[in-house]
């Protein structure tokens, strides 16, 4: 049986759900990408107002038109409405910072709540959760339109030093430009994201990467970085050539690891090495280490002592070691860094860390006055509980209730 061709199928995608459903489930399929589309942008915080618009709530409507008239029966709007939903309220508290926003939070409530075709297919919790979403948008909106204080960023602007603000002095003190990592033809994206991590946990700055042409450039995981990546100084070649001539014209002082026989091992008796001006520490591809162009290129040839049977770590378990190992061999790299560029990293930093006009100008003007920074970057032991995704946390207290 041939089906009925669709408006708008352009492509072989609908042309395949075309033969596998019929079009008025095509429709509702479409329908829901375009509400998911605009939930996802509802959805991710910017600092920018307005973040539902007539549109959104339009597609959502329009969704649940097709579902009614098409009689597609019921598990539809868990299936579809559902995660959508799901997934905004999980974020009132992060993007209701402003009026226009939590009214737009407020009408979906409504529209939701007062759908038939919506809430009668809700489970007692899922309506449960509405409510308490709903509630929640009131109350930020109430607080919103009385004028009162109710985002953190405003609280920390009235700080007369900011805690963040210190924060960021104290990693600042401690940040190197002295030593600086090279990832060499890294193919491996998950250690090379580890890498960006380790160099940004002990405090180094800078990290130059030359690519891979066997591998196609990857979007950085948080879930591997931490984030942590937007606090360094990334500087990417296409050859190891351009890598090198850098190196040479801001006076670094090449160090390659390597495995030969050539190689002075990084242990105790190593400290005799005199302290360069600047190091360059390379890091070789995962196969076949470093290249031998950057190998002819180095000042100096290195590794770590090894007492197993395996000849070799894992690169971004190396880099962790090489860096700590060159720190603790050489305490004068901690903190090393001109006054102009630790100057610059600080309000490129203050920038980061503000959420809004008001927060940014109260932060830059620490800029050329910093805060004193702490003694020590740890938490304090009430600060260091582990963060749970509110979506399991639910689930884990529906479980604890549910065995009570």
């Amino acid at each position: 049986m041939v089906r009925a061709k669709t408006p708008g199928a352009n492509n072989s995608r609908d042309r395949r759900l075309q033969w596998k459903c019929s079009n008025s489930q095509v429709e509702v399929r479409r329908a829901y990408k375009r509400l998911k589309v605009a939930f996802k942008k509802a959805t991710t915080f910017t600092k920018e107002e307005g973040a539902l618009t007539e549109d959104t709530r339009e597609d959502a409507e329009e969704l649940l038109e097709l579902i009614a008239a098409h009689h597609l029966g019921h598990g539809l709007v868990p299936k579809y409405v559902w995660p959508v939903l799901d997934a905004l309220g999980g974020n009132v508290g992060k993007n209701a910072r402003a009026v226009p926003v939590a009214e737009a939070y407020e009408e979906v409530w409504a529209f939701v709540c007062s759908s038939a075709a919506v809430w009668g297919e809700l489970s007692p919790n899922q309506r449960r959760l509405i409510e308490q979403w709903r509630g929640e948008t009131a109350e930020r909106l109430a607080a919103l339109k009385r004028g009162e204080q109710v985002l953190e960023e405003q609280e920390v602007a009235l700080e007369e030093v900011p805690r963040r603000l210190r924060l960021a002095e104290t990693v600042l003190q401690a940040r190197t430009s002295r030593l600086a990592v090279v990832l060499e033809r890294c193919y491996d994206n998950h250690n090379h994201q580890a890498v960006l991590r380790t160099c940004e946990c002990l405090g180094v700055q800078h990290v130059m990467v030359v690519k891979s042409k066997y591998k196609k450039d990857a979007a950085i995981s948080k879930r591997v970085t931490k984030a942590n990546e937007r606090w360094l100084s990334i500087h990417s070649f296409n050859t190891t050539r351009e890598c090198i001539d850098h190196l040479r014209a801001n006076g670094f002082s090449i160090w390659a690891t390597d495995l030969s026989m050539h190689s002075v091992c990084l242990d105790s008796a190593s400290s005799s090495i005199a302290l360069p001006d600047k190091i360059a520490l390379v890091m070789g591809r995962e196969t076949d280490g470093v290249s031998q162009e950057m190998l002819e290129a180095a000042d100096l040839r290195v590794y770590l002592p090894i007492h197993g049977f395996s000849d070799s770590l894992n690169m971004s378990v190396a880099s962790a070691l090489l860096i700590q190992r060159v720190l603790d061999m050489y305490p004068a790299l901690r903190g090393a860094m001109p006054d102009e560029e630790r100057r610059h990293l600080r309000a490129q930093w203050y920038l980061s860390l503000s959420t809004s006009p008001a927060v940014r100008d109260h932060f830059l003007k620490f800029v050329d006055a910093p805060p004193e920074p702490f003694e020590s970057q740890r938490r304090v032991d009430e600060h260091r509980v582990g963060w749970v995704m509110p979506r399991n946390k639910r689930k884990l207290e529906e479980t604890v209730s549910d065995g009570e």
